[in-house]
Formats: C-alpha cells, structure tokens, sequence
C-alpha cells in the first residue's frame, strides 16, 4: 500500500489499526480517544501522558501486592506475623 492509499483509508474510511483484545481496557479506550477522527476530539499530549502514567502506575502496583502475595505464600504463614510486628 503507498502513502496515498493509506491516506485515503485513513482519512476518508476511518481505518484503524485493530486493538488486541487482551491489552487492558484503560490502554485500548486511550487509543480509541487517539484516533477520533474529529481532531478536537482527541486528547492533549498531556492527557496522554498523564493516562499512561497512571496505567503504570496502577500496574507496578498491582505488580508488588502480587509479589507480596506470592512472598508470604513461600513464606509460610509466620512471615505474616512477623511482618506486622516489624510493621509496629
């Protein structure tokens, strides 16, 4: 496909690139706001940034409760107790 075409499809068909099913739904909504075809429709460069911020934020997050879950599994439960004591 030449420049031209994919101009044409972009432009006058509202051609897209299809989004994979499996990335989260914040990140997928963020490229549908991207690609509006109105262009005062589509979110600030800041916008952007602070949406993809707060998605790794919320991810690295999730991250280290999942970590930590998997910590005090190997653990054993008495890593738990001493884990609050070191916590007081």
């Amino acid at each position: 496909m030449n420049k031209q075409v994919f101009f044409r499809k972009v432009v006058d068909q509202k051609l897209r690139p299809p989004i994979n099913p499996k990335w989260p739904a914040e990140l997928s909504a963020l490229l549908n706001d991207c690609w509006h075809a109105k262009l005062q429709k589509r979110p600030l460069c800041s916008e952007v940034g602070a949406r993809l911020l707060q998605m790794v934020i919320e991810q690295r997050y999730e991250d280290a409760v999942r970590a930590d879950e998997q910590f005090e599994v190997a653990q054993g439960p008495s890593s738990r107790k001493s884990k609050l004591q070191m916590a007081k």
